[in-house]
């Protein structure tokens, strides 16, 4: 009972305080007991508050689809009845569609037609393969090296030397390597090889490295080579090499018997080497592949004559029906489009001003125009590089995707809100008592008493320092604590009906202006008379 009358008590003082307080304010504003003024100024004192700020970009959209997926059906077949709508919601598994039996059958029997040829194709291939199979010459030229011989294998070989057997095909053996004296392309020189020597030829020098060719006929490659001049003066050395090489190789198989030998000349077309245990060739490796592709789709038209129906591969809704486009020979064609993954996508244009605030992965407050006073969360999932330009503002589309909820429906206006950044228990001033001047800020700090004559200040004057801020309060960094109390002036026209204050600036951002938007922080407590206070 002393508790409920002691509150009483205190609330009553109160009153009495602010009745006295805005007395004297009505009398020194002419309002009591003078001539009308053609303003009045009225203060109201507010306590510091702590609670959360927080600062963010606002836009607005619709809601859509997270994703889409087409339904299809084989191009073949003919569709006998849709059993969905634009509209309808459809789960996965659903039936969508139902399929004309006799156009499978048709494509069944086409595809058994083009397996019974496809077959015969597969014997002819393999009763052209015989036990032996002879290796060609592609050219006319002279064999210079020879990796095979009888009874190896021809993979083997192959992977140690590269190939079966290399040809010269201009006639000529050649040596690289620099040279004295002064030569030039076509410049004659003699070749010795041991012993023997061959008429040589400077065919190329490039950087004082110089290219001499001669004689295939009888030089092996690997030799080593002595260029001299016509006066048997040694000029250089190298290794001979062969000029126009040409390699000989094979699929597969053994060495069955070697034709030719190294140094012996051969003609285009000539056998050079005879193969045995050879596997079918590429062409039988192709029918093979054909021939398993076609029981594949086999099997498919079996399985849509025992079960003639066409389904939802995804959960979603019909967005568009498209069935009768069909499509082109061997695709799908497609039967409708469905809205997937919830209507969990909401694009919304954002300022270039606020752009560079603006990341993914940001949290998203959004609110629906279909549920008044609930808020749904999300993130900033992508944003557009390229903005759109009107009547000079520049806007970028900014994605949001939203939590799954069975609620949200394509086409919901919603607004999000773009969570830049946030303060927790912040300490917190209004807006209304923050005066600048020269760009700092200050605040009339409440003494306990108020102006009574024109021209005093409302307080003791304190520079602050701010920091997060939305449209009502900012935060307090240095200056003030928590307990001071702040007074607000505010002038109201006695010949207008809207009121303004001279002190402190109430900054609204709107989304577009290119200045972003603010919420959050709970506004002072109001005193009778429009003063507010704690």
């Amino acid at each position: 009972m002393k508790k409920k009358r002691s509150v009483l008590k205190m609330a009553v003082i109160g009153l009495i305080v602010v009745a006295l307080a805005t007395v004297a304010v009505l009398y020194f504003t002419g309002v009591i007991g003078g001539e009308a003024a053609a303003s009045t100024t009225t203060y109201h004192i507010s306590g510091l508050q702590t609670g959360d700020l927080t600062q963010s970009v606002t836009g607005t959209g619709a809601l859509a689809a997270a994703g889409t997926d087409k339904v299809t059906y084989p191009a073949y077949a003919t569709v006998a009845e849709v059993k969905a709508a634009k509209g309808d919601s459809v789960k996965a598994g659903d039936i969508v569609a139902t399929l004309d039996v006799d156009s499978l059958q048709t494509q069944l029997d086409a595809q058994s037609g083009e397996l019974d040829t496809l077959d015969n194709s597969i014997q002819t291939s393999l009763a052209s393969i015989s036990k032996t199979t002879t290796v060609k010459s592609p050219v006319s030229g002279r064999v210079k090296r020879l990796f095979a011989e009888s009874g190896e294998q021809v993979g083997a070989v192959i992977n140690e030397n590269g190939c079966l057997l290399v040809l010269s095909a201009d006639g000529m053996m050649c040596v690289t390597t620099a040279l004295e004296g002064q030569l030039a392309v076509n410049d004659t020189l003699k070749a010795y090889i041991g012993d023997s020597w061959y008429n040589a030829v400077v065919a190329d020098c490039k950087d004082g490295v110089y290219t001499v060719t001669f004689n295939d006929n009888g030089p092996a490659y690997g030799d080593e080579v002595t260029l001299k001049d016509w006066d048997n003066n040694v000029l250089g050395t190298g290794v001979a090499d062969i000029h126009a090489p040409v390699e000989v190789s094979a699929e597969n198989g053994y060495v069955y018997s070697v034709s030719v030998y190294e140094n012996s000349a051969v003609s285009s077309g000539g056998t050079l080497l005879t193969l045995t245990k050879v596997r079918a060739g590429a062409d039988y490796e192709k029918l093979l592949a054909q021939k398993t592709a076609l029981l594949n789709q086999i099997e498919a038209v079996k399985a849509l004559l025992t079960d003639p129906v066409v389904k939802a591969e995804q959960a979603g809704v019909v967005e568009s029906l498209s069935e009768g486009t069909g499509g082109q020979s061997g695709d799908d064609a497609v039967l409708l489009t469905l809205y997937t993954g919830g209507a969990t996508s909401l694009s919304v244009n954002v300022d270039e001003l606020d752009m560079p605030s603006v990341e993914v992965g940001m949290a998203v407050k959004v609110s629906l125009d279909a549920y008044t006073g609930e808020t749904f969360t999300g993130e900033v999932t992508a944003i557009s590089a390229i903005g759109t330009a009107s009547n000079g503002v520049t806007t970028y589309p900014v994605t949001v995707r939203l939590d799954a909820d069975d609620r949200l429906l394509i086409g919901m206006n919603a607004t999000a809100t773009i969570v830049i950044e946030s303060h927790e228990n912040a300490l917190m001033v209004p807006l209304a008592a923050v005066v600048s001047e020269q760009g700092k800020q200050y605040v009339y700090l409440y003494t306990g008493k108020l102006p009574t004559k024109e021209g005093e200040q409302p307080g003791e004057k304190v520079e602050i320092t701010t920091g997060l801020s939305d449209a009502s309060y900012a935060e307090v960094l240095s200056g003030l604590q928590y307990g001071d109390q702040v007074v607000i002036t505010r002038t109201v026209s006695n010949t207008a009906s809207n009121s303004t204050s001279n002190i402190g600036e109430a900054r609204e951002r709107s989304f577009g202006g290119g200045m972003g938007n603010f919420s959050g922080g709970s506004g002072p407590v109001m005193m009778p008379g429009g003063g507010g206070g704690r």
